[in-house]
């Protein structure tokens, strides 16, 4: 490649194509090929990034040792790309720029690499339990996008599940185990350790355990959920003034906490609670306006139920998280709905007929 077409691909490309290596160096070799290929495709800028990442890997295959990752390769072949350069005055001042911005975001993302934890299969946990790394102690981050479901252990051996849409921060210490629930929601695993209690928190509410499972939904900006696989969960309330602890929930109880400072106590079974890591929503004799809640992140837009007569009819079944348009349209001709106006990210729904007479 010539420095000149060098000098033309954007640096975000290059982390790009970086990235993307690193990820493929985890998947099939027939999924790493269609990700890679669907990617250059967009683009020649982005296929001209793609073939000097893979150059940066390959030109110096030598330096790679069988036990080492990707990410070490690539800062293994940095290091020499750049010592090159500068052996050579008339040509370091062409290469310096684009190689130090190929530093920095494999800096950044081995840094991040480091920090986060990688979904494991229940299979996998037991294994990952024994390896502990110190790095984990400081913080991590998480998210999840439309469509996927991540499962993680953290550094204490806790667990913890993360459904579509949803992002968490994981800050430990020596005193605490803290971890903030900015959006959507999380089932976690506690590990036992009585010196440091797991602390959960969202909006203005924190979920406090030690040795338990159970599920922190933040529903919107001010609405909070919380419920109780097993063990206990003691759960405080937060205003601008005051801390108001509510008796702690057990197995199979629900707390729905909003943002006037109320909240509401019920039940739910332990099969229902989080089922959603596998893909499925158990629905026992729920009320129809809290399942079409439920299918919500699923949907990807709100619903308005103001104008459903049938909000408190009840509803049992077991439906798939991939298909809640099919579900929402199977609800809607079962309580005879149907769609009364449509907005960016909304859909206000009403009942076709009064049925509050029969």
């Amino acid at each position: 490649m010539n420095s000149k077409r060098q000098n033309t691909i954007p640096s975000e490309l290059s982390e790009q194509a970086i990235a993307l290596l690193l990820r493929a160096e985890r998947m099939d070799e027939a999924s790493a090929r269609e990700q890679i290929a669907a990617w250059e495709a967009r683009s020649v800028a982005h296929k001209a990034a793609m073939r000097e990442a893979q150059a940066l890997v390959t030109s110096l295959a030598t330096l790679a040792a069988p036990k080492l990752s990707l990410g070490e390769r690539l800062t293994l072949a940095c290091q020499s790309f750049i010592a090159r350069a500068l052996d050579f005055p008339g040509r370091a001042l062409l290469h310096l720029g684009s190689v130090a911005m190929l530093i920095l975001g494999i800096a950044v993302l081995l840094h991040t690499d480091v920090l986060q934890l990688r979904a494991v299969s229940p299979g996998q946990v037991a294994g990952d339990l024994t390896e502990k790394n110190p790095a984990l102690e400081a913080r991590a981050t998480f998210r999840t996008r439309r469509g996927e479901v991540q499962q993680h252990v953290l550094a204490d051996g806790s667990s913890l599940w993360l459904d579509w849409n949803s992002r968490v921060e994981v800050a430990y210490t020596p005193q605490e185990r803290r971890v903030l629930v900015h959006k959507g929601r999380a089932r976690f695993a506690v590990a036992k350790d009585t010196s440091r209690p797991f602390r959960v928190f969202a909006a203005d509410v924190e979920a406090k355990a030690l040795g338990t499972e159970f599920v922190v939904n933040k529903l919107d900006f001010e609405t909070v959920e919380v419920s109780v696989r097993e063990g206990s969960v003691a759960v405080i309330e937060q205003s601008s003034a005051d801390r108001l602890a509510v008796k702690p929930l057990e197995t199979e109880e629900v707390l729905l906490v909003m943002g006037d400072g109320e909240s509401k106590r019920s039940r739910r079974s332990v099969e229902e609670i989080g089922s959603w890591v596998d893909d499925v929503l158990l629905f026992d004799r729920r009320k129809l306006g809290d399942v079409l809640k439920t299918l919500q992140p699923y949907l990807g837009y709100r619903v308005d139920t103001e104008l459903v007569i049938d909000r408190d009819r009840l509803v049992s079944g077991t439906f798939l998280t991939h298909r809640a348009e099919e579900t929402l349209a199977v609800l809607m001709e079962t309580f005879e709905l149907e769609t009364r106006s449509r907005g960016r990210g909304w859909v206000a729904l009403q009942s076709v007929r009064d049925t509050r007479v029969h």
